[in-house]
């Protein structure tokens, strides 16, 4: 009896140390996978961010765009002595309304 229940603890600490390893391989495996998870978001949300910083240099490009066809076709009014009165926007031109004439720039 005491030859068996040596025999059963042996077994017992093979299988806990079995388990133990088991659990640790299994811990790493998680630790990997959540590395590999925060990496995947991480490229994520720089792409994202890097998307947005581009679409807002295209929509500040498109502004400087409009800004100085607007300034142009004021300047051509002011060389003619005309007050500009009202601006229209185009997708690619700026008409400028004085009270005797009208004026238009396009895109460059």
């Amino acid at each position: 009896e005491a030859a068996e229940r040596v025999k059963r603890d042996e077994e017992n600490r093979v299988l806990e140390a079995k388990l133990a390893v088991e659990r640790e391989e299994k811990r790493k495996r998680d630790e990997e996978l959540q590395r590999q998870q925060d990496a995947a978001e991480e490229a994520e949300r720089k792409k994202k961010e890097e998307e947005e910083a581009e679409e807002a240099r295209r929509l500040q490009a498109l502004q400087d765009k409009k800004n100085g066809r607007e300034e142009l076709v004021r300047e051509d009014a002011k060389k003619e002595g005309q007050d500009v009165l009202s601006l229209l926007h185009g997708p690619d031109c700026v008409v400028a309304a004085t009270k005797t004439a009208v004026y238009f720039v396009t895109s460059e």
